[in-house]
């Protein structure tokens, strides 16, 4: 969620069309490259850079596993993509891989992979500290409580509160929804308010 608001907020150009275009982004240090392509050239997501969906969820992901089962665990990942398997001995290091290949095929400059990867291990330290917790600290009289009529409501509503707080202080990306289109993200040249 935190992810695509920073996405609407920051509204940020990708790789392609800040290489292709650096000729008019008004700064006289770039030199735009008309020919340049990513490696994926079939497929450059539609929407704005910043920051990195992708590295927002393997952060997490793998912020959890390691959480779970300490850091060093053999395991493999398969991409059908690419039709190949990549066995890992970490899950740092496939969180790492992430960020690198994202970059390499031109889909994102490294800095909203970095960030995204830094918002999701937050988010997933966030929900072991508040809801991936063991069972023994439940009681049975907080059973009662979520059963009185009314009262499920009420926590509920505290409860979502105080999980959008928790999500925007733990990413430091906003969380309230704004106004405007991102269509036309890649136009955008990069402004003196950009993310970088």
């Amino acid at each position: 969620m935190a992810a695509w608001d920073g996405k609407k907020f920051w509204h940020f150009w990708r790789p392609i069309t800040a290489i292709q275009e650096g000729d008019t982004d008004g700064n006289s240090k770039t030199a735009g490259d008309a020919t340049w392509l990513p490696q994926i050239t079939t497929f450059t997501p539609p929407y704005p850079e910043y920051p990195s969906g992708a590295n927002s969820l393997t952060g997490a992901m793998t912020r959890t596993l390691e959480r779970f089962f300490g850091d060093r665990m053999t395991f493999s990942v398969m991409s059908a993509f690419v039709n190949q398997t990549k066995t890992y001995h970490r899950f740092s290091d496939m969180a790492d891989d992430v960020v690198n290949v994202r970059i390499y095929r031109g889909i994102h400059f490294r800095s909203a992979d970095e960030v995204a990867r830094r918002h999701g291990k937050r988010v997933a330290d966030l929900a072991f500290r508040h809801s991936l917790r063991p069972s023994s600290v439940f009681q049975i009289s907080d059973l009662h409580t979520l059963r009185r009529p009314g009262a499920a409501e009420s926590r509920r509503e505290a409860s979502e509160r105080r999980h959008r707080a928790s999500i925007a202080d733990a990413s430091g990306l906003p969380i309230k929804a704004r106004s405007g289109s991102c269509s036309d993200y890649s136009r955008n040249p990069v402004s003196k308010d950009s993310p970088t």
